[in-house]
């Protein structure tokens, strides 16, 4: 079982970059289940007992990440527990308000228990539990699994030869202008992106192998050079075969450089200008390491070696492209910078344990400079303030306390390594661990599942093989903490499996994770949102979807054939959308608008009007910059608002002057002559319907 274990993590990391990085929902979660699967099937087999004392013990192997990845499990399931008001008031008064803006004022919803989570949407933190439990499992199932040089060296090619095939096609799919990814239809203009849509991911992972090739071109003539060393001390057989043996490592090293020129040039021509310097970086840390150990000249020369064919080959083919992208880099450098600056205006906002890890596309929009007007952001280009956001000060310090441990632990064995083949494997897997980091700077290679299952995968690489000669293994008797132990392992197993298949289940009759590569239906039917909803009802957007649905078949419908029971139907899904996401103005303006349909009930002024007023409030506070419309529809209702307050009313100035600043920042988000001339017209005919009067009009328009 072992073997096939071993054989489905193979399969897994090949395909996931071939699969568009694995960013859509079949793909990750075909990763996850194969993982998951492996996970148990290995806990399984380290459950063994001891012949001396017939007693069952817990195999661990001891492979340096235990803090770094329960620590960071710690606080995402601390993210996603229910705390008291008094508690959450001291750790985030801004989680506290925004929660009190989520609970539904119709009394047609059921309100929420007093207790909630510190974080608005739990959603999102919960795909990132599963997703952070499945690359932990995998890196500790995987360094168990590597227990042998040959396993090392199979998943070391086929993780070359992935690279190297996604780079042949990326240069194929370029230059000879077919513009597709396999069945989709993409324009990536001059940039390679091989089976990737995005040029600075391809980038990450052509950069991350160069690194990988590098090690493994210098493990491979380290080691023939020391074969030719102890040649002349044997017998003439002995010598034969070594000659044989010499040969092979020569075709082989051959083999391992054509490769990395191929994944060189991928990484050139891939024009992502972080990819570019962050391997660059990582390629000279990676020198220095070598020429920190003894009898590693060698190595080195073959680093320089790689580099040069790289660039030759890279000349001739043509870099004029990636040239002229350096030529931009200050324009795009500020830009990214200003996303960095808003983030750090959130973190302020929730400095101690973040607005959870996942919701970053929630809550941002709010904070959106004005200079990013109309842009949806669902990652900014800067992993670790957006993981500073997330996770606040407490998951920043879990993380660089945990990464200081495994660095620790991984020098200290390597330090003490002589083998050829650990030393330049290990280095070459820190070396990769660097180019993430200094790439994540200014990308979000991080949120990318086949990225971070390769950076997992290669760091996993890096510890087998220093590990090899002496590996060490944690014995748990299974008494009372030891099966507390093995339970709570079994248990997050199956929950995050369990997860991830309701999450897949539910995105098969409902989409809402973008997917350009396939025609999937962005409306389904009622049924199918319902269904959707069966699977999972935590996903917000579902419930919107569905008060959506009902409102189109509602809508078609003649006046008198229209009912009060679809009508509170509408306002339940509503509020059970924004129960789950507050922070979502569309949902607020739009349960707005639906209080208002109310107003043949005798109680319309005294309870169903304020409670618009409310939820106009609630968009505005959580509006920014990103959607015009959502503008609009606040400013057309405060005109319809003020016209049920009569001008006496210490209501209307307020309502009207809300109207008026709406329609500026409309106006502000939309700066196209052609759409600006549309829109006062749209709005000079709304208003003129309340209040036939350009004294009014001009007051918005003008």
């Amino acid at each position: 079982m072992e073997r096939f274990v071993f054989f489905s993590y193979l399969f897994i990391i090949v395909i996931s970059p071939l699969l568009f990085g694995a960013v859509h929902t079949y793909a990750y979660t075909l990763m996850s289940i194969v993982i998951l699967i492996g996970s148990m099937i290995i806990l399984k087999n380290n459950i063994q007992k001891n012949d001396d004392t017939d007693e069952y013990f817990l195999k661990i192997p001891a492979c340096g990440v235990y803090f770094l990845f329960l620590s960071i499990l710690i606080l995402l399931f601390f993210q996603i527990t229910p705390l008291p008001d008094f508690i959450l008031d001291y750790i985030s008064s801004n989680s506290l308000m925004i929660k009190e803006k989520s609970i539904p004022l119709s009394g047609i919803s059921h309100i929420p228990a007093k207790w909630t989570t510190i974080v608005s949407y739990l959603y999102p933190v919960k795909m990132s539990l599963v997703r952070w439990t499945v690359y932990g499992l995998f890196f500790m199932g995987l360094t168990q699994l590597l227990n042998s040089k040959k396993r090392i060296e199979i998943i070391l090619f086929a993780i070359l030869i992935t690279a190297s095939f996604d780079a042949l096609y990326g240069i194929i799919q370029t230059y000879s202008g077919s513009y597709h990814i396999w069945w989709y239809k993409w324009e990536t203009g001059s940039n390679l992106t091989g089976t990737y849509i995005n040029r600075n991911h391809f980038g990450g992972f052509m950069g991350m192998s160069f690194l990988l090739t590098a090690g493994y071109a210098a493990a491979v003539s380290s080691e023939k050079k020391q074969t030719r060393k102890t040649q002349n001390r044997k017998t003439l057989r002995a010598k034969l075969i070594d000659l044989l043996s010499i040969e092979h490592q020569f075709n082989k090293t051959n083999f391992i450089m054509f490769m990395g020129v191929v994944i060189g040039i991928g990484l050139i021509l891939s024009a992502s200008r972080g990819a570019i310097l962050s391997a660059s970086l990582s390629m000279f840390f990676l020198s220095l390491m070598f020429i920190s150990r003894k009898n590693s000249k060698r190595s080195g020369f073959i680093i320089f070696l790689l580099f040069l064919i790289t660039s030759i080959y890279a000349l001739n083919i043509g870099i004029d492209h990636t040239i002229d992208r350096f030529k931009f880099l200050d324009v795009d450098y500020e830009i990214r910078s200003r996303f960095a600056k808003k983030l750090l205006e959130v973190f302020e906002d929730y400095p101690i344990i973040g607005i959870g890890i996942g919701n970053f596309q929630y809550v941002y929009p709010k904070y959106q400079a004005i200079e990013d007007k109309k842009k949806y952001l669902e990652f900014v280009h800067n992993d670790w303030m957006q993981y500073l956001a997330e996770s606040g000060i407490i998951g920043i310090v879990f993380f660089l306390i945990g990464i200081a441990l495994y660095l620790y632990l991984f020098f200290k064995i390597w330090r003490q390594r002589r083998d050829p083949f650990a030393i330049s494997i290990g280095a070459s897997s820190i070396a990769v661990l660097i180019d993430i980091g200094i790439h994540s700077y200014s990308d979000f290679n991080l949120h990318m599942p086949a990225n971070f299952l390769l950076i997992t995968a290669i760091t996993s690489i890096g510890f087998s093989v220093i590990s090899l000669k002496k590996r060490t293994n944690y014995k748990i008797p299974l008494k009372y903490v030891g099966s507390i132990l093995l339970i709570l392992i079994f248990s997050l197993i199956f929950w995050t499996l369990s997860l991830s298949v309701k999450h897949f289940m539910a995105e098969i009759n409902c989409p809402t994770v973008p997917n350009s590569t396939f025609n999937l239906d962005l409306t389904p039917p009622y049924e199918k949102i319902k269904k959707a909803i069966e699977w999972d009802k935590n996903n917000a957007e579902y419930w919107f979807k569905l008060a959506e649905n009902i409102i189109k078949i509602r809508d078609k419908k003649s006046e008198e054939d229209r009912n009060e029971n679809m009508q509170m139907e509408i306002i339940r899904f509503l509020e059970e959308a924004i129960k789950l996401n507050p922070l979502e103005s569309e949902y607020h303006t739009l349960l707005a608008w639906e209080y208002t349909r109310l107003w043949k009930k005798p109680d319309y002024h005294k309870k169903w009007l304020p409670l618009a007023d409310i939820s106009m409030e609630r968009a505005a506070f959580f509006a920014g910059l990103k959607n015009s419309y959502v503008h609009l529809e606040m400013a057309n209702y405060w005109v319809m608002r003020s016209k049920t307050l009569t001008p006496a009313d210490n209501r209307w100035e307020p309502a009207w002057n809300r109207a008026c600043w709406h329609y500026r920042k409309l106006f502000e988000l939309e700066d196209a002559e052609h759409v600006v001339i549309k829109l006062k017209k749209q709005i000079k005919d709304y208003i003129w319907n309340f209040y036939p009067d350009n004294y009014f009009v001009n007051q918005v328009i003008q």
